[in-house]
């Protein structure tokens, strides 16, 4: 039997001593969602459109856990309130999730992606426009793209959602498993050293938010240090989870089986989110040894035809696409791509091509936000 998708969008204002009000966009982005097939029918699409903030903690714990997307607009009038919308990915994981913010100038397009992944949003909506005038919304995801330009039509806008989170939901994802104690990591000072180096790169073309604790929280920029891993005697080595990597050393790696999906790994740090698309590139190119990936750009990469989000294993196709053409991955010692809205992945047999290569005029910094 066919699994059923469950959505539910959240709009309005919600009040705490008083009853909120309902928006008419809200009202607009339903009418014009619901008819793009996001579920099998309308039953399956739950509307609230304003109300008492307990309404709000109700749904949390009640129906946010049974979505399988989540378009969460709600205005909070009391800022003192907790922020629901930080809890939607601790309590439904795997969730589409897709959230909003009004902008009228105080945010800078990098603070816009910050709040994105403060809340691990795979999408976010952001409304604007001078208090008085018509609103106008654009989409963006967490890699600072721009899925749809600023729209005053509603109806269009909403039909963009939906289009792209049925995109999203496409997307393969493999989670990860501890499958014994800490494996000790061989020592490479040389692709350390050149680690290092690009990770100081990365950091100063990639844009970094305002400071702004209140809104910005205890999020990171993405990835702003890229994704290294190398393979060892029949075992792969792939950098920790949430790691500066312009000090990494050998305690910034866990080792991780290779061609295990879902992910193998030794001890009790997880692998980097892009692990399983670095396991199977070993897998599919056995002359690559050493691999990095960063959301920067690198000069003379071929380029990608489709946007595969991060950690999507549909982008294993589209790099042997671009890779090998013509000859099998078998053959392939070397590859250098640009991964469409996302950034770049290097694979060498050898750590000395890596430092061969010129490091100033090796990367350059994505526009953002970047059209795709």
């Amino acid at each position: 039997m066919l699994k059923q998708n469950k959505a539910l969008l959240v709009g309005g204002t919600f009040g705490n001593d008083w009853n909120g009000k309902g928006s008419t966009l809200a009202d607009v982005l339903f009418c014009s969602m619901v008819t793009r097939g996001l579920t099998d029918s309308y039953e399956d699409f739950t509307f609230v459109n304003g109300g008492m903030y307990d309404r709000l903690e109700v749904l949390m714990e009640e129906v946010v856990p049974e979505m399988d997307y989540i378009f969460w607009f709600a205005d909070v009038a009391d800022n003192d309130k907790p922020k629901l919308v930080r809890r939607i990915k601790a309590v439904n994981k795997k969730c589409i999730l897709v959230t909003s913010k009004r902008n009228y100038g105080d945010y800078e397009f990098p603070d816009l992606v910050q709040h994105a992944l403060g809340n691990k949003s795979n999408l976010l909506v952001e409304f604007t426009g001078s208090y008085g005038e018509k609103i106008s919304g654009r989409i963006i995801d967490p890699l600072g793209n721009l899925i749809l330009d600023y729209t005053k039509d509603f109806v269009h806008l909403g039909h963009a959602i939906a289009e792209r989170v049925k995109y999203l939901s496409t997307i393969t994802r493999v989670g990860s498993v501890k499958v014994g104690d800490a494996i000790e990591v061989p020592n490479d000072d040389e692709f350390f050293a050149f680690v290092r180096k690009s990770a100081n790169q990365f950091s100063e073309l990639i844009p970094t938010p305002t400071e702004n604790e209140r809104f910005l929280g205890n999020a990171s920029f993405r990835c702003q240090h890229g994704f290294p891993s190398f393979k060892r005697d029949g075992m792969l080595y792939i950098s920790k989870r949430n790691i500066d990597k312009e000090y990494i050393g050998r305690d910034g790696f866990v080792a991780v089986n290779p061609d295990k999906l879902p992910l193998e790994y030794y001890g009790d740090h997880k692998p980097s989110v892009d692990a399983p698309i670095h396991v199977k590139l070993y897998d599919k190119f056995p002359k690559i040894n050493y691999m990095i990936h960063g959301h920067v750009y690198i000069y003379g990469g071929v380029n990608t035809w489709n946007n595969v989000p991060c950690g999507g294993l549909e982008e294993v196709e589209e790099i042997i696409r671009v890779v090998c053409p013509f000859d099998p991955p078998e053959l392939t010692d070397s590859f250098r791509v640009n991964l469409k809205g996302h950034g770049f992945i290097i694979g060498v047999n050898d750590v000395g091509c890596l430092n061969g290569m010129d490091l100033i005029k090796k990367y350059e910094a994505r526009i953002f936000p970047e059209r795709i």
